[in-house]
């Protein structure tokens, strides 16, 4: 008995100034990128454990509130609604490690 799969997507953000944040409270749609950066891959030259993980289109659900007080660092969790683009796949991760290959 198959059912649509759901995507969903939660994170949490540190913010310098309003700019960034006013697009996610304003619900524009965006692009998301996440990347993640470990130690240097042994005879890798510059490449690094990681991964980089890439969201074509994505609209928060409810228009959070900012956690800290007056003079604290401003942050936010977010829970997005994951969209199609009708290009891309709704999510594109790529991953660094050592390992040459895996088993599939």
């Amino acid at each position: 008995d198959p059912q649509r799969r759901a995507t969903a997507l939660k994170f949490s953000l540190y913010f310098q100034d309003k700019t960034e944040l006013d697009f996610f409270l304003n619900q524009t749609v965006l692009a998301l990128e996440f990347d993640a950066a470990g130690s240097v891959l042994t005879g890798g030259g510059t490449f690094k454990y990681g991964l980089h993980l890439i969201i074509p289109k994505a609209q928060i659900k409810v228009a959070p509130n900012p956690k800290g007080g007056a003079n604290d660092a401003l942050t936010m969790d977010f829970d997005c609604i994951v969209l199609n683009d009708g290009t891309n796949p709704i999510a594109i991760l790529h991953t660094f490690s050592s390992k040459t290959g895996y088993l599939a």
